[in-house]
């Protein structure tokens, strides 16, 4: 049985599923798997978002944006008053652009920066960019096998000042070896205006150099477990103990949390390993106290009744009840 063919038994064994056999489509993705290779593309949800915007009969542009979109924001033009095309637009291009387009990455950086109120002209600019997704809508990213062990390499750059804020463009991508497909890309304002295109340069190295630290420990981590140095198993969340930090719980999950992460309740009681079950003792004169049963004697039938269970919870903690109290379970 082949490595895959166990991960998708081990899969099958926990989750309800299907195999629909070698992967073809995939949120809007296509992949193509070869011997050696295996290529993604957006080609069809391309044609879907032309279709829908009609540009399906446009003519083919051969880049992605003119040299005159840098000014955009000065060219005297009507803002819309409708910008939900605009946004509808330039949303379904951050999508192609995050999946497998590269190329769109500074024209998409820059038409998103006018969101709020955006200008006729920039509506242009984006149809712009759906009229070169006509002529090469078939682009994508190829993964090759390669012999060559992986090594993480990186490009930036910047320009300077070229915003109308005067604020500079950084720039960067990586790939994982040399003829290796790009693995991460970005276009972003720097956030502070550069006084020379040198600390433009360092600016742009900066942001290069988060996203490559970050790599790294990525490409570490997946070495780490290929190693057997991390282990990843399933747990259900009824025995997760981080299932609290996600969403708001109850009394009973609360106190299943502090006795994971200690071995001891909430008041200090001290608990053994097996699965216990909470008892409140509630004392109409005395402050009430918490204390713990093991439900695996309970489940066992050693305790037969309530007044049993009592008996074996003040044995935990010592707890002597006033005459006349009553004791309360829930």
């Amino acid at each position: 049985m082949s490595l895959m063919d166990k991960c998708k038994k081990s899969l099958c064994q926990k989750f309800r599923m299907t195999d629909l056999g070698k992967l073809n489509w995939f949120l809007g993705m296509s992949f193509v798997t070869g011997k050696d290779y295996i290529e993604v593309n957006q080609t069809k949800y391309v044609e879907k978002i032309l279709d829908r915007f009609n540009m399906s009969d446009c003519y083919a542009r051969n880049i992605p944006c003119d040299p005159s979109i840098v000014n955009t924001s000065t060219v005297e033009s009507n803002e819309l008053i409708n910008a939900t095309l605009y946004r509808e637009v330039v949303g379904s291009l951050i999508y192609i652009m995050t999946g497998t387009r590269p190329d769109l990455c500074y024209v998409v950086s820059k038409l998103s920066q006018y969101m709020s109120k955006p200008t006729k002209a920039q509506l242009n600019s984006a149809k712009q960019v759906l009229k070169y997704l006509k002529g090469t809508m078939t682009y994508g990213l190829t993964f090759r096998k390669s012999n060559e062990s992986i090594q993480l390499k990186g490009f930036c750059d910047s320009d300077w000042g070229s915003s109308e804020d005067r604020k500079s463009i950084s720039g960067y991508c990586f790939q994982l070896h040399r003829d290796g497909p790009l693995i991460s890309w970005r276009s972003k304002k720097q956030q502070t205006v550069a006084l020379s295109s040198c600390e433009a340069e360092y600016m742009a190295l900066t942001y290069a150099i988060q996203e490559a630290k970050f790599l790294r420990q990525t490409v570490s981590d997946l070495d780490e477990v290929e190693k057997g140095n991390v282990k990843l198993f399933y747990v259900p969340t009824q025995q997760n103990p981080a299932d609290i930090f996600t969403k708001p719980v109850n009394q009973k999950k609360e106190d299943e949390f502090f006795c994971h992460i200690n071995k001891k309740g909430r008041d200090g009681l001290t608990i053994n390993k097996k699965t216990f079950s909470m008892v409140f003792l509630k004392n109409a004169e005395a402050p009430s106290c918490r204390v713990f049963i093991e439900r695996e004697q309970i489940m066992q039938g050693k305790f037969d009744n309530q007044q049993s269970n009592v008996e074996k919870a003040r044995s935990y903690r010592n707890v002597v009840p006033e005459k006349g109290a009553k004791d309360t379970f829930y």
